[in-house]
Formats: structure tokens, C-alpha cells, sequence
């Protein structure tokens, strides 16, 4: 590598930092991670080619396939939920007034490329994360056997704090964040074309869990476009 300095160039040592091992060279006091998690929300990515999409490669989320919504078609913060289509995967996290809520995101990746997964309006902690060499790499909290059921070990003390992280091939991580920003937030691969083709979900933090409120101002707004 190479580098300017005084105007002149001259040779920089290379490095190479492995973000599967990083963490904070200080611990982050602020947030105090607790122990658990008062929700937790279990994902699984996947690339699929379907017959009946006639074979194009299309990015899951769960069962779900996003794509912007269609009729009405307008944001989903202008709408009541039941006005979701079906390309909306967005679990609702209620923000009670009594104490701070953290939210567990459990991504397990199907596929045999990483993913680069990024969340709106939050960082997040990477509390673990696994690929696995052989076979598959999955975790679920709901497993009672096999692989699947081994539970990582989640680093508490000095986490790394991002709001964008390479899911490993085979593998999973875990997020772990404060839910303390009101809002329908997107969460999705940052690979643009796999978010294109649906790798993609929103989270819904705070409100009523019907979505029965809605943004009037934004509705004006999409209207008068």
C-alpha cells in the first residue's frame, strides 16, 4: 500500500482487521448490555430460485420476499397495517414507558455467500457470530437438539458496535439493540441487487401494533406527489 505524506509518496505497512473477531478497544459504558434480551426476533436469509417466478433468483427473508408496496402504493408509515400486502415482513417491538426494551436479532444465513446486513435508525451489537465449514451453521433459541441448538457464546462486555455486518456463509450472528427510536425502520442485505431482488424486511418500533395511527403528514405528502 501506499500513502502520501509531506507531499511525497511513501510505503505503508498493510494490515488487515478480522471483523469476525474485532471488538471495542474500550468498553462502550453507556448502554450496559444486559444479559438478555426482552425480544427476540429469529431470521433466516435465503437466495432462491423458484419454478413458479419462473427461475429468477429472488432474496428471502423468512417466507417473505420483499418488494415496495404496491396497491395503495404508498409508505407504510401512511397506512394501518391491515393495508399491508404480503411482501411486508415487519414484526412489531412495543416500547412500554417502564424500563428500556433490547431486542435480539438471530439472522441465520442459508446461503453460501455472506451478507453485508444493515438496520435503519439503530446501531446494533454483534454479540456473536459463526460460519460454518461443513454443513450448515444455524441457531435457533426454539431448537432442543442437534446443531441448531448449541447456543453461542455472546460477548457482553465489549462488543462491536455497528449499524452494517457481514453475516458469514452457513452462519449466523446475533444483534442485539436498544429499542429506543420510534418508527418503521428497514433492515435489509446492503448488497443492492440482492435487496432488489426481496433480501429485505422492516422492524415497526413503538406505536400501536395495528399500525391504526397513521402519518397523516406523510400521507399528504405522497398525495400531492
Amino acid at each position: 500500500m501506499l500513502g502520501w505524506e509531506m507531499g511525497l509518496l511513501t510505503p505503508i505497512e498493510p494490515f488487515a482487521l478480522d471483523l469476525a473477531t474485532a471488538s471495542l478497544t474500550t468498553p462502550n459504558n453507556y448502554d450496559k448490555i444486559p444479559s438478555t434480551a426482552d425480544q427476540t426476533i429469529l431470521l433466516y436469509a435465503k437466495t432462491e430460485q423458484r419454478s413458479q417466478f419462473g427461475n429468477h433468483p429472488m432474496g428471502f427473508i423468512n417466507r417473505t420476499s420483499w418488494a415496495p408496496q404496491a396497491i395503495p402504493q404508498l409508505p407504510l408509515n401512511s397506512l394501518i397495517r391491515d393495508s399491508w400486502d404480503s411482501h411486508q415482513l415487519v414484526p412489531f417491538i412495543p416500547i412500554p414507558k417502564s424500563k428500556p426494551v433490547w431486542v435480539d436479532i438471530i439472522l441465520n444465513n442459508l446461503d453460501d455467500d455472506s451478507h453485508p446486513f444493515h438496520l435503519h435508525g439503530y446501531n446494533f451489537y454483534v454479540l456473536s457470530s459463526h460460519r460454518a465449514d461443513h454443513g450448515w451453521g444455524s441457531y435457533s433459541p426454539h431448537a432442543t437438539a442437534g446443531d441448531a441448538a448449541i447456543k453461542p457464546d455472546l460477548n457482553l462486555v465489549d462488543p462491536l458496535k455497528k449499524d452494517t455486518f457481514n453475516v458469514p456463509r452457513r452462519g449466523y450472528a446475533v444483534l442485539r439493540f436498544r429499542a429506543d427510536n420510534p418508527g418503521i425502520w428497514m433492515f435489509h442485505c446492503h448488497v443492492l441487487f440482492h435487496m432488489a431482488s426481496g433480501m429485505a424486511m422492516g422492524l415497526q418500533i413503538g406505536g400501536d401494533e395495528g399500525h391504526t395511527k397513521i402519518n397523516s403528514e406523510a400521507l399528504d405528502y405522497c398525495k400531492s406527489l
